[in-house]
């Protein structure tokens, strides 16, 4: 077998996510290979368009600068108002966010990408995320279209103390889901982004340890099952509670998978989820 690095990427289709092998790296393209995954949070996206901006999640699986992080994001339409994202800082510490745009279609998904290139040219230099908010906040105050606005979860993890330092500013509530089963709803303790100018953003610090924390944007509480019920909060704890012992890509693409067959109807808003867990028994 030729040397090098397997690559493995979670991929959508139309009907469902799944996690595909692409190949290997060869050991002189491992260089490359890092700087995409550094480079773009281990995470690279397009949609039928051609744009980048609805995840498929590209990431290498190698230790050296693997990142514990797995997102995905399913269009209701061509183009996503929903993005997450995530990069390692120098001093090893991690930067995630997933946000979602008010609105749909080509104007929300410029709005987006602002709001994606905002986090990550900012977040390089201002490594408290309430700093962070307040920056981007000014400038889509200045910028964003009337009566558009964005909320967002962003924060740093630092690896070592297992430490969360997070701002969610109007986004549905983050989900600590801890080792024993406990369940913390981080809410917004914000106002979304693009409303104020000039607020002051407050981060809450909070342990990762054994846990699993759970982003997502408020079109999976609002997905439906098969049964054509709606999914909401409870539902999603409900899952999250069942799929625990399930590696991370494989977890959200099973949860995925039961928001997917929604009796042939179309989704009616975009789903983003984004998994932040230190790896269990090697998974």
């Amino acid at each position: 077998m030729a040397s090098g690095v397997l690559v493995t990427s979670l991929v959508q289709s139309s009907s469902a996510v799944t996690v595909a092998t692409i190949g290997f790296v060869n050991a002189g393209l491992l260089t490359l290979a890092q700087a995409v995954a550094v480079t773009y949070g281990s995470n690279i996206g397009t949609t039928a368009t051609g744009w980048l901006i609805a995840v498929l999640g590209f990431h290498v699986n190698v230790k050296a600068f693997a990142l514990p992080l797995v997102g995905v994001n399913i269009p209701a339409r061509e183009l996503s108002g929903d993005f997450y994202d995530y990069f390692r800082l120098p001093d090893g510490r991690i930067y995630f966010t997933l946000a979602d745009v008010a609105g749909k279609g080509t104007n929300a998904a410029l709005l987006m990408v602002k709001t994606g290139t905002l986090f990550r040219s900012l977040g390089k230099r201002l490594s408290a995320p309430e700093q962070l908010l307040r920056n981007i906040n000014d400038e889509l105050c200045e910028t964003a279209t009337r009566g558009m606005f964005v909320t967002m979860i962003a924060g740093v993890y630092d690896p070592q103390p297992g430490e969360l330092r997070m701002v969610n500013a109007g986004h549905p509530p983050a989900l600590l889901l801890a080792a024993d089963g406990r369940l913390r709803a981080l809410a917004a303790n914000a106002p979304p982004l693009g409303i104020l100018p000039g607020h002051e953003y407050t981060a809450t610090t909070t342990t990762l340890g054994q846990g699993a924390l759970y982003l997502f944007s408020d079109g999976v509480i609002e997905g439906r099952l098969a049964d054509g019920r709606c999914l909401g909060l409870q539902g999603l704890v409900g899952l999250l509670l069942k799929l625990h012992a399930l590696p991370r890509a494989e977890r959200l693409q099973t949860l995925v998978a039961r928001l997917q067959h929604q009796q042939g109807q179309a989704a009616t808003d975009d789903m983003t989820l984004l998994l932040l867990e230190e790896d269990r028994d090697g998974r």
